[in-house]
């Protein structure tokens, strides 16, 4: 992450990470800049101009490419805030287990967002012509991204916690931000799905009730007992997802 340095009331400064929802709300800022500035240099008339307002003109390998890279960030930055939470604790056996099925986690999430979801999203947005496009991006990327790059930080959260109550079970707040977060993640690639296909995904949403279910259950077991309860529900969507799903194969050949 970015260092950002914020003055104390003596004068010295601390330093502040800049999290993955800033850089979001950066790159977003950012990309419908430059999208309206290039459609304007491209279209410089009055009606251009009218219509920049309006909205912007959506390059899909472009606009994909950089949502893509915000995921990317905050899963990478997931795998730091793992490390981060074991550093200053004695490395016992189920603190190297608990940081193991961190990794795992993070890496179901990678997998569940990149090997399907993205690759059937782009082809819809490249399918997609004008306002209708320009609306697909909006929302499928601008808002629904917002959702998933959030439930990963709570899935962290949650994970960074379960380092630190090894032995004992994750205080409320952790315990909520742990599964809400795997559930909101789930949620989000179903809305996204939703919004560009009409359809969701049922293993996806069986899965999400699931985890709903589990979480007064995570309250009330060892931190490392919840860790991985989550963590074997996510690996064995990834499982049943590679194994069973009709429409992976062609998106992953076109």
């Amino acid at each position: 992450m970015t260092d950002a340095t914020i003055p104390e009331d003596g004068g010295s400064t601390i330093e502040q990470d800049v999290t993955p929802l800033e850089l979001f709300f950066d790159l977003v800022f950012v990309f419908a800049f430059t999208q309206v500035t290039g459609f304007l240099i491209t279209h410089l008339t009055w009606v251009g101009m009218l219509r920049g307002v309006e909205g912007f003109h959506v390059t899909v390998s472009h606009f994909v490419e950089r949502h893509r890279l915000v995921v990317i960030i905050a899963l990478g930055e997931s795998l730091v805030a793992i490390g981060v939470g074991a550093s200053g604790i004695s490395l016992t056996p189920t603190i190297v287990l608990g940081a193991l099925l961190g990794i795992i986690l993070v890496s179901a999430l990678w997998w569940l967002y990149f090997e399907y979801v993205v690759l059937a999203a782009e082809q819809r947005l490249a399918s997609a012509r004008g306002r209708e496009r320009s609306a697909l991006a909006r929302d499928s990327y601008s808002y629904i991204h917002l959702l998933i790059v959030g439930s990963i930080i709570y899935i962290v959260l949650g994970i960074e916690q379960t380092l630190a109550h090894i032995g004992t079970p994750l205080p409320a707040v952790a315990a909520v931000a742990l599964y809400s977060g795997g559930a909101l993640y789930l949620i989000g690639h179903n809305a996204f799905r939703y919004l560009d296909h009409g359809t969701v995904d049922r293993r996806r949403l069986f899965v999400t009730a699931l985890t709903i279910v589990l979480l007064p259950v995570a309250l009330h077991i060892p931190s490392i007992v919840a860790l991985t309860m989550l963590t074997v529900l996510f690996i064995g969507l990834v499982v049943a997802e590679t194994v069973h799903s009709p429409v992976r194969p062609k998106h992953r050949s076109q």
